[in-house]
């Protein structure tokens, strides 16, 4: 009897025991279907705010060719996202906007589309800048309130303009952060590279570029684009092009210095951030006695005046045509008192590109466009090529940009997607 009762408890703990573990196994494998589940849920979350934002994307596409230059689609109260808020897909009211797009992709769950197109600054995103109040560049051209094409950021000659976050309006610290220079201190925002964007040699892409000087306000009643030129109707009466070498890394010596003098771009220095004494220098003639000194961008105005196809552009005179020694010499190559060529008439018609006392100007034109366009590739003293130029246009008040700022996000239960 002894032994069976032994017996007995022995095969009670083992079944304790198998029990325990059947529990325990039951556990995983419920927790491993969870967490499978969870992924799953997650995986076709995150495809289907694939899917939403990138509809949301072809939707600021079918926009843009809706409308003019220049065309900003953003909150009209907040000047934000246009924000659509989808709270388990039955609260949606049909309000005719441009939410009722997304309604069909609506289920029982939460969704947030945010929808934006940047084609022009908004007036309260003049660049926070030192420069334009003080007037560095000579002239009286930029003495008011700056506003940058590109637009502050987005600029293709910089490094790090993700990490960047502008400056805008009258307050606030107009330099930026040596954390994103590369050590630089004091530079001030409209020098940093990521406000400039490149004119490079080589390609009808990227040796030109056509930026309009006016854009589309808004529709009127009968839904048609109301468009504003800001230097005919008053508002705007600055304009200038800066034109700029890039930066120009020096070579290490055999112990591996820098020679004294030259840019040392190495380690965590940005090689697009320098100060002027380091940026290529053009092989112009004032340099090099003997060598010509080209015309190296071509610039000119289009638009219609009256109706008629008008313009200005510039022509072989050094307070017209852009030279390479207009370029080393100071950044600023076109201004309002700027001279020109009118393209509308038959005789050779000189004008200001504002002032209307010597006729036809850009403050008459409806819809004018500036195009620039690197006519032939670039040398600097010793023969040896630069890849490139930058560019920037300063105003005092918003115009288009050349290129537009497509922004659409979409959440579906916290899982994002940007397109």
């Amino acid at each position: 009897m002894k032994n069976s009762k032994n017996q007995s408890g022995v095969i009670s703990v083992i079944a304790l025991g198998i029990f325990a573990l059947m529990i325990y196994f039951g556990l995983l494998i419920q927790q491993s279907t969870i967490n499978t589940y969870n992924d799953i849920r997650n995986s076709n979350n995150y495809a289907s705010a694939r899917h939403i934002a990138n509809s949301a994307n072809e939707y600021l596409l079918f926009l843009l060719g809706q409308h003019e230059a220049g065309y900003n689609f953003s909150d009209a109260t907040t000047g934000g996202f246009v924000t659509c808020n989808y709270v388990g897909g039955g609260t949606y009211v049909d309000d005719g906007s441009a939410c009722d797009e997304f309604s069909v992709l609506v289920r029982e769950k939460d969704i947030l589309i945010e929808m934006e197109i940047k084609a022009r600054a908004a007036a309260n995103e003049n660049l926070r800048t030192e420069d334009c109040e003080t007037d560095p560049l000579g002239g009286g051209e930029i003495n008011t309130t700056c506003y940058v094409v590109p637009f502050p950021g987005t600029g293709d000659a910089g490094e790090n303009c993700k990490m960047y976050d502008p400056i805008f309006g009258s307050s606030g610290d107009e330099f930026v952060p040596p954390n994103l220079t590369g050590g630089v201190s004091d530079l001030d925002q409209i020098n940093y590279s990521c406000n400039w964007n490149k004119l490079k040699f080589g390609s009808s892409v990227t040796d030109r570029v056509s930026i309009p000087l006016y854009y589309e306000s808004g529709l009127d009643g009968d839904g048609n684009p109301i468009i504003k030129n800001p230097f005919k109707d008053g508002s705007a009466n600055t304009i200038a092009l800066r034109l700029r070498t890039p930066c120009e890394c020096g070579k290490p010596l055999a112990d591996g210095t820098i020679p004294s003098g030259e840019f040392d771009c190495r380690g965590s220095q940005d090689d697009t951030v320098c100060i002027d004494d380091y940026r290529y220098i053009l092989n112009d003639g004032s340099r090099n006695p003997g060598e010509e000194d080209d015309i190296v961008v071509q610039w000119q105005i289009t638009g219609k005046c009256g109706g008629e196809e008008c313009g200005l552009m510039g022509y072989p005179d050094i307070h017209s045509a852009i030279y390479e020694s207009k370029i080393n010499e100071k950044y600023l190559v076109l201004a309002r008192d700027t001279t020109s060529l009118k393209t509308s008439e038959d005789s050779e018609i000189e004008a200001y590109i504002i002032d209307n006392t010597k006729g036809e100007t850009l403050e008459e034109m409806e819809k004018p466009v500036l195009s620039i366009f690197l006519s032939h590739p670039l040398f600097d003293e010793d023969g040896k090529i630069i890849p490139y130029l930058e560019y920037q246009l300063i105003t005092d008040h918003p115009v288009s940009n050349p290129t537009n700022r497509l922004y659409s996000r979409a959440r579906v239960d916290g899982n994002n997607f940007i397109s």
